[in-house]
């Protein structure tokens, strides 16, 4: 009988979360787009609510199976919530390929240099973002406002880090293993 590792368990689990958050991210697209038509043609779309107020019209996306929603303004300014939900889709995916190379017998290979690379620089895209954010704010005068996605940014600035440190080590590993492969 095969053992699983707690490396194997983590990938396992990383899979099943990015596919989880693939389905999510799908879901929200398909049906922020029909909610185009609802809104258009007033056809009557499951889980898609429309409200309609003299300042805007606004649309709320029923999650099934739980008590939660998402509601963003009829405009085209949802194609920014769609851009965050496929970057983070496309960052668990990444993360991911992470924790598959724990899981490879050969650690030290370019291609584990560069999906740690990769996994690292997704982690700085939130940060940037972040801080041009905080600039615009402060520009306008509304000064800084610890927020929840100040907390993200944190976590984003600790786990890329973290993948800064390892690829560090996965190059130094590399660099030991091609001068013992050239010894040999």
């Amino acid at each position: 009988m095969k053992s699983i590792t707690l490396s194997k368990f983590i990938y396992f689990l990383s899979k099943l979360f990015f596919y989880v958050c693939l389905a999510f991210v799908l879901f929200i697209i398909v049906f922020s787009v029909l909610s185009f038509f609802e809104s258009t043609w007033k056809i009557d779309i499951p889980f898609v609510e429309i409200t309609t107020s003299e300042i805007e019209t606004r649309t709320r996306i029923q999650i099934p199976l739980m008590d939660m929603h998402i509601g963003f303004p009829n405009s085209f300014l949802v194609i920014f919530m769609w851009l965050f939900f496929v970057f983070y889709a496309f960052y668990f995916y990444s993360l991911v390929q992470f924790f598959k190379i724990f899981t490879q017998t050969h650690v030290f290979t370019k291609q584990s240099i560069k999906k740690l690379k990769l996994f690292g620089w997704l982690n700085v895209v939130p940060i940037v973002l972040a801080a041009a954010t905080l600039i615009v704010d402060l520009a306008r005068g509304r000064g800084f406002k610890m927020d929840s996605e100040y907390l993200l940014v944190i976590i984003h600035l600790f786990v890329g880090l973290l993948v800064y440190f390892y690829l560090d080590l996965v190059k130094k590993g590399k660099q030991v293993q091609d001068e013992n492969d050239l010894t040999i």
